[in-house]
């Protein structure tokens, strides 16, 4: 007779995590694998892309996550922390086309919502800035009168506002389409058109 053990809260954080899959036209899929570090008290996170001819590809930077493929299948944009301190605020933008190194595109301060590409230059993207009204110039809050006050990796945050933009991934230009003061919850495009709900 074999004795069962029962399951553990660290068995629980233990465990891999697979998620935000994305497959490309050509029939490639990236998703993202995360696990705890209990030691170091950090999630780890990296990009695994499995090609159609079966040729497994790993993006390994810290908080490497969200991939999303290109029209065509030959770029993949995806969000991280690569190259950020412990100070840093905020996570990448990165392009990879399947060569070399990952490039950086952008840096967002306060995060970013989530993006899908419009064509194959350009992204409809979505990404938290401060209310400029209850900040200081080093965004320390001058108000804080109402919840939801909480401290996250991209630092003390409540009363943001959501930015809608088009990006363009080689320049790095961008151009807002959109303020809003609610959450923007959902993304998506459609057609040659984004779309946003809040």
């Amino acid at each position: 007779m074999s004795s069962k053990r029962k399951l553990e809260i660290d068995d629980i954080l233990k465990l891999y995590r697979f998620g935000e899959v994305d497959i490309s036209v050509n029939g490639d899929v990236a998703f993202t694998v995360s696990r705890n570090e209990l030691d170091k008290n950090k999630v780890l996170s990296e990009i695994h892309i499995i090609k159609r001819d079966g040729v497994h590809v790993y993006l390994v930077g810290e908080g490497d996550s969200n991939p999303k493929w290109s029209p065509s299948g030959k770029l993949i944009v995806f969000t991280s922390r690569r190259g950020a301190g412990e100070r840093d605020k905020g996570v990448g933008l990165y392009v990879w086309s399947g060569i070399g190194d990952p490039r950086k595109i952008a840096w967002f301060e306060h995060g970013v919502i989530g993006y899908r590409w419009l064509n194959e230059e350009t992204l409809v993207l979505a990404n938290s800035v401060p209310d400029k009204e209850l900040y200081d110039k080093d965004q320390d809050y001058v108000i804080i009168d109402k919840l939801p006050v909480w401290f996250d990796r991209r630092g003390l945050t409540g009363y943001l506002n959501y930015v809608i933009q088009l990006f363009e991934v080689e320049s790095g230009h961008s151009k807002v389409l959109a303020e809003e003061s609610s959450r923007v919850t959902t993304l998506e495009v459609c057609n040659g058109t984004g779309y946003y709900a809040i």
